[in-house]
């Protein structure tokens, strides 16, 4: 399967839960970013129906591996297995709350540096959250964060009257990044 398949078959639960965002801009998050441990949920139920379809032979969430350099470990947000080989998902939710904005740009930085340590035969890609923002959306800071990777699908849905959530994802790649372009 196509990754941003498995993706947009994981993101169905998630875009029908109005009433979760509602909740992640009203009343702020509180400890953590708990709307992302509800997608990361969400997701992963999704993942073993897909592998209980034979559609993946394997999947985990918060897959453990062991660094190249070192001999420590890290962990993934979601991993699957396929015919394709080993697909390596991070996720990240930037929510601009109505106090505050819970997440930043450097935590993407952050998880990116994962695909780094993965062998070089498995596919590393990255899924980022954003809500609520407008139909314009153009985020600089964005496509700065993802230089060197490849955008390989953006989501847009409208939850709000005037405002939509925003899901991209990224394939580490080499080569020119792709324009964030507006829909």
């Amino acid at each position: 399967m196509e990754i941003s398949d498995v993706v947009e078959y994981m993101l169905e639960p998630v875009i029908t839960r109005k009433e979760i965002f509602d909740t992640a801009i009203d009343r702020g998050l509180g400890e953590g970013m708990q709307i992302e441990k509800w997608i990361l949920i969400e997701m992963l139920s999704r993942l073993k129906g897909l592998k209980a379809q034979g559609k993946l032979s394997q999947v985990e969430g918060e897959h453990k591996y062991k660094t190249k350099k070192t001999s420590r470990y890290e962990h993934c947000d979601l991993w699957w297995k396929d015919e394709n080989g080993e697909s390596w998902l991070e996720v990240k939710t930037i929510v601009f709350g109505l106090s505050a904005q819970k997440g930043k740009y450097s935590d993407i930085s952050r998880d990116i540096k994962k695909g780094d340590r993965i062998n070089k035969d498995d596919t590393f890609h990255h899924l980022t959250f954003l809500f609520p923002v407008d139909h314009d959306f153009n985020d600089k800071d964005l496509c700065e964060v993802y230089e060197g990777f490849i955008l390989e699908k953006k989501w847009r849905y409208k939850i709000w009257p005037d405002k939509y959530l925003l899901i991209v994802l990224y394939k580490s790649g080499r080569g020119i990044l792709n324009e964030f372009t507006k829909n």
